[in-house]
């Protein structure tokens, strides 16, 4: 009796220790792997057929033979526990790193019935023969992926299929990290969408192109992080490789290409580190925007990536291109041209960092509009005093030629070149602008409150039958431009080497000395072939402000408003005391009730007693800012004008065509 229970106990633990499910081959219908079958031996390749769900219960082990996978194209249902995990690892008693090939959820996997839960997976990722990663995903699949545990696998992360796919892809595991095996490219007219806390780990010249559109819009509390492979401080040790930090140019970038969906693309709250490689087979920087591509970028963080801007593909630009993103430089390694017939708009607060003899051509229009509080500025890309370290060589400041400039060219069309509250700084080093800052062949921009500084050579230079408005021109410059660093330099300012008379007026050139300021200006009183530049009168002060008296009577009063409030344009900011009863009217053809103020109108407004409006009382102490002196459109007959800051006698009125003004210019205070 005592030896039959013997044998009986032994049986029970043969039993127990040794059973096992050896699996191979395609399951075409809907299979469930349990605990009393497992371990379950994948001694080949395992197929989920598409439509077919492959279920594996809480506690299974799955051990792999060398090289072998399990393929999914239907569905994967491996959801385990916290206290009951599933087990992928090698068939193995000693098992290392690529000892199997890895799970593989291809196009047609079903994504809202796959999913991997309370999985532990090791010793995945093989080098020939079967998957390249432990778990390995078409980006156009997307199971369920939670609470995973990656151990000395090839990579410890979600590996993506290289290739170039017409579908929207969502990528959107936040639990561990995706690499990539290549370029991922979504297609024209399709959608990549990248969810908050998503991070993905790029190597080698691997790139991310956007033909279509890139949403990747994080949280301040969940960022998306697009890093090196080789970045263990977030993610982990994904490569196996043991402790390590990424390295500048360790992937290739973000590639937005001319087809690209403007409107729905944007990176927000995004983390964007090491990126740039520097190799022919791929992009040269993080971001990359080709020609026509604008996508809407705000919060992001660049760090040590090649160049910590947006470098700009533009070449022969063949589309209109607009540059409005202000958080971080655009950088220019190669000149663009601007074509004949294409537009480039520069929007307030944008930054522009250019490399070694760039130059930027205008042969088309230009609008570079900055704001007095947000110029446009232009700077070497040696200038980490705007914009911080972008070329990422540590601390630098800029020089004289660092790059070229801005060149117009005779197509340019002037009326349509403008360049308003822009600061430009460190060129003048490129021949093919005549090494000035703003070089300008038979053209005519407008240029107004500008700055012009630390050029190694010229800061305007002319040829040609150049006539650009710098100053009381046709083109109504206010002036207001500053030229700095020149006085005793050896360069000049203003260099007019072409046949035509320029205006330059109510500028400051860091002198009122006429004598210094001569010296600075190359014309015809240095060559009697060469046009001559009408500098006087000059400003002493080019502050964008002015302070500002306004006495308002009790009553009815005829106003306007000379520049803009920083407050706000309001009939309420500028008259706080007016009658709040009575409308404020202006005059087109008949009294007009009106809420807001424009600059260049005249307005009846009734205010509520006598007062004294001054800057610093009712008005910011800053001063009002001016505005540019554009030309006032009249009607037939009887007109409601404002002026600018400054008065003006009414004999120096004048109309295009000339002639059209008759009669007399009335004020009204108490009477006309």
């Amino acid at each position: 009796m005592k030896i039959t229970i013997s044998m009986l106990v032994l049986l029970s633990i043969s039993t127990f220790s040794f059973a096992q499910t050896n699996v191979s081959g395609t399951i075409s219908t809907n299979t469930t792997w349990t605990v009393t079958g497992s371990p379950y031996i994948v001694i080949g390749d395992v197929t989920v057929n598409s439509g077919v769900v492959l279920t594996i219960e809480p506690g299974v082990e799955v051990r792999f033979n060398t090289s072998t996978d399990i393929i999914v194209n239907g569905a994967l249902v491996a959801n385990g526990t916290a206290a009951d995990s599933i087990i992928f690892t090698a068939n193995s008693s000693t098992p290392t790193t690529g000892a199997w090939g890895g799970i593989k959820f291809n196009q047609s996997a079903l994504s809202t019935y796959s999913m991997l839960n309370y999985c532990a997976i090791e010793y995945g990722g093989t080098t020939s023969g079967g998957n390249p990663n432990c778990l390995y995903l078409d980006p156009r699949a997307n199971p369920r992926m939670t609470n995973l545990t990656l151990y000395k696998n090839r990579y410890n992360g979600i590996a993506l299929v290289a290739g170039t796919y017409s579908q929207n892809i969502l990528l959107d595991i936040v639990d561990k990290p995706y690499v990539t095996f290549g370029d991922i490219n979504n297609g024209s007219g399709y959608k990549m969408t990248i969810k908050p806390g998503v991070i993905l780990k790029l190597s080698s010249t691997h790139d991310i192109d956007i033909s279509g559109a890139l949403v990747a819009d994080g949280k301040l509390d969940s960022l998306i992080i697009f890093t090196s492979i080789d970045d263990d401080s977030v993610g982990g040790d994904t490569n196996n490789d043991g402790p390590s930090i990424g390295l500048t140019g360790d992937w290739g970038g973000i590639v937005f290409y001319q087809s690209v969906i403007s409107t729905e693309s944007i990176l927000n709250y995004c983390v964007i580190k090491y990126g740039g490689k520097n190799a022919t087979s791929t992009q040269p920087n993080a971001i990359v925007l080709d020609a026509g591509a604008n996508p809407k970028m705000t919060n992001l963080t660049m760090y040590k990536n090649r160049y910590n801007g947006i470098l700009l593909s533009i070449g022969s630009s063949p589309t209109n291109l607009i540059l409005d993103i202000p958080e971080i430089p655009y950088v220019l390694t190669s000149s663009p041209v601007i074509g004949s017939t294409r537009n480039l708009t520069i929007e307030e607060g944008v930054l522009i960092k250019s490399s070694t003899g760039i130059i930027l051509y205008i042969d088309g229009k230009l609008k570079a509009q900055g704001d007095i509080n947000e110029p446009v500025i232009f700077t070497s890309l040696k200038d980490d005093s705007r914009g911080g370290d972008t070329n990422n060589d540590g601390i630098s400041v800029g020089s004289g030629n660092d790059w070229g400039g801005i060149y117009f060219r005779n197509t340019s069309i002037d009326t349509a070149c403008v360049l308003k509250n822009v600061e430009i700084y460190f060129g003048g080093g490129a021949s093919g602008n005549s090494y000035a800052l703003v070089g300008i062949a038979d053209a005519s921009p407008k240029i107004e409150l500008c700055i012009l500084g630390n050029s190694g050579n010229s800061g305007i230079r002319c040829s040609g039958v150049s006539m650009p408005d710098v100053g009381g021109g046709i083109q109504n410059s206010i002036g207001y431009n500053q030229f700095q660093g020149f006085i005793g330099s050896g360069h000049y300012a203003f260099y007019n080497d072409g046949t035509s008379n320029i205006n330059a007026k109510y500028n400051c050139w860091e002198t009122t000395d006429s004598v210094e300021i001569n010296q600075i200006i190359y014309d015809k009183k240095d060559n009697a072939t060469k046009g001559l530049v009408t500098y006087k009168p000059f400003r002493e002060n080019c502050e964008q402000t002015f302070q500002l008296t306004m006495n308002i009577t009790n009553g009815w009063n005829m106003v306007s408003v000379p520049g803009i409030n920083p407050d706000g344009m309001g009939v309420d900011t500028w008259w706080v005391n007016r009658d709040p009863i009575a409308n404020v009217f202006k005059y087109a053809g008949g009294y007009q009730p009106v809420s807001t103020t424009a600059t260049g109108i005249g307005y009846w407004m009734k205010h509520s007693g006598a007062q004294t409006y001054n800057t610093g009382d009712e008005w910011p102490a800053g001063g009002i800012q001016i505005v540019a002196h554009d030309p006032i459109t009249a009607a037939s007959g009887w007109n409601l004008f404002g002026g600018y800051e400054t008065s003006v006698a009414t004999s120096g009125l004048s109309t295009n065509p000339p002639g059209l003004l008759t009669g007399s210019v009335y004020k009204y205070s108490g009477g006309y």
